[in-house]
């Protein structure tokens, strides 16, 4: 099946409404987060404001190639200009909760996920280099030693059995409930 010319255009601009959706709603995400991490109410509401000043008077639906760029330059405004002070005042305060000593690698995880949208940030990513390569490092470290473990546990014959199971039943119900335990310990 042959699709003409305008079908591939308007596979583009969906594509890029698509992109620059994400972007705005990446942005709003940033809001909450960097104002959940400073403790400051006041601050979410400023960089939800910034945001929707950014976005007046445009009619956010209508995307083709001469919205195209309005689109990407008023998000432009908005993130980088008004967020960017806010932002650097949070790169401590997330900077301080990766330290060595204070790091536990579920809570470190946790944070993760759920600032995702501000670690994401090309200026954070930039700041946090070190307290991201460590932090993967430890977590790396870890899953090897659980890794070994579990190697270690299932050669070993050491898996708890059952009562009335198999051998092999049991074995399938640890792996169920060491499976288990690793996906609460990282949600």
């Amino acid at each position: 099946m042959r699709y003409g010319k305008g079908v591939h255009q308007n596979w583009i601009l969906s594509t890029g409404l698509e992109r620059d959706s994400i972007r705005y709603f990446s942005l709003r995400m940033l809001s909450s987060q960097v104002g959940h991490l400073l403790n400051e109410k006041n601050t979410e509401n400023e960089i939800q404001e910034a945001l929707e000043s950014s976005m007046k008077n445009f009619d956010a639906l209508i995307y083709n190639l001469i919205t195209e760029s309005q689109w990407r330059s008023r998000l432009q405004m908005a993130a980088e200009r008004s967020m960017e002070p806010i932002i650097e005042r949070a790169i401590p305060v997330l900077k301080n909760r990766f330290q060595p000593i204070k790091i536990d690698s579920s809570l470190v995880v946790n944070d993760l996920i759920k600032y995702k949208h501000f670690m994401n940030r090309p200026r954070v990513k930039e700041r946090l280099i070190t307290e991201r390569e460590t932090f993967l490092s430890r977590l790396l470290e870890s899953m090897s030693a659980r890794r070994r473990e579990f190697s270690e546990r299932l050669s070993s014959g050491d898996v708890p059995m059952g009562r009335y199971l198999t051998g092999i039943a049991a074995k399938i119900i640890w792996i169920h409930k060491q499976i288990a335990q690793r996906n609460y310990s990282v949600s």
